[in-house]
């Protein structure tokens, strides 16, 4: 029963994962059309779901579970994003010195 548990979670965790890809793509070729629709992800899901799936299933795949939300855009987004908005914050501090020379 808890191999059968454990197996859900993995499914559901590929689920999430497959469905956070797909809002991804399917928002960026909104906005490469002009269209202002934005399909939303759901970071640190997968990483519960995967988690308990390893926990819960006594064989194969164990740990390998983790490289779902390894792979997961939303959990990538989620881990690169302070460094975009440093970057960003950076940028436009520069720019406004340079207009006020």
């Amino acid at each position: 029963m808890i191999t059968v548990l454990g197996g859900f979670f993995l499914v559901a965790a590929l689920y999430v994962a497959v469905a956070n890809w797909a809002c991804a793509i399917v928002s960026l070729r909104n906005q490469r059309k002009g269209i202002d629709r934005h399909h939303s992800m759901i970071p640190v899901v997968t990483l519960w779901l995967a988690f308990f799936a390893m926990v819960m299933w006594p064989y194969w795949p164990g740990e390998w579970a983790l490289l779902i939300p390894i792979l997961d855009i939303a959990n990538l987004n989620l881990l690169f994003t302070p460094v975009y908005l440093i970057v960003h914050l950076w940028r436009k501090r520069g720019a406004g010195h340079k207009s006020q020379d």
